[in-house]
């Protein structure tokens, strides 16, 4: 199996820094009052942040879905993550028809874009989410996109 920059932990942490240092504070700065009652749905990777910072804040597992499409990510985030993931790997907008049935409303929506948005692939999920108005009156919808936003920037 060839693991991507994504499950490698120190690619990863080298690589997405910048875009960490925007995200981290958002959601450790989010005021969890009832974490048994807190879901969310999360596009990560093997070693995000979010998942730490949300567990951290007594998130339980089984209130945490995460999404990934690619076979060799989401095979090793099944053996890594303790959180609930769907049967297979799936894009985010067939993702969210599965977990929408059973964890319609949420009070965080990560979704970590790997590039830049465009109506095939990222306007169907977007349109779900707020059509089937999975976010909770004052929950978060996080949204990243970004061609070579992981990549080393030199100053």
């Amino acid at each position: 199996m060839i693991d991507s920059i994504f499950a490698i932990k120190r690619e990863r942490d080298r690589r997405c820094g910048p875009k960490d240092a925007k995200t981290r504070p958002i959601i450790r700065d989010m005021r969890i009052r009832k974490p048994e009652e807190f879901h969310a749905i999360l596009m990560p990777n093997c070693y995000g942040p979010e998942l730490e910072i949300l567990k951290g804040k007594g998130v339980p597992d089984a209130n945490i879905w995460a999404i990934e499409r690619e076979q060799n990510d989401f095979d090793k985030m099944r053996r890594i993550l303790n959180v609930r993931m769907l049967r297979r790997p799936m894009d985010v907008s067939e993702a969210l028809d599965h977990i929408w049935t059973v964890q319609p409303k949420n009070d965080l929506i990560y979704l970590d874009f790997f590039s830049q948005p465009n109506i095939s692939h990222h306007f169907p999920a977007l349109y779900k989410i707020f059509t089937l108005r999975m976010v909770k009156p004052g929950g978060k919808l996080i949204l990243t996109f970004g061609r070579n936003r992981c990549q080393d920037r030199k100053s």
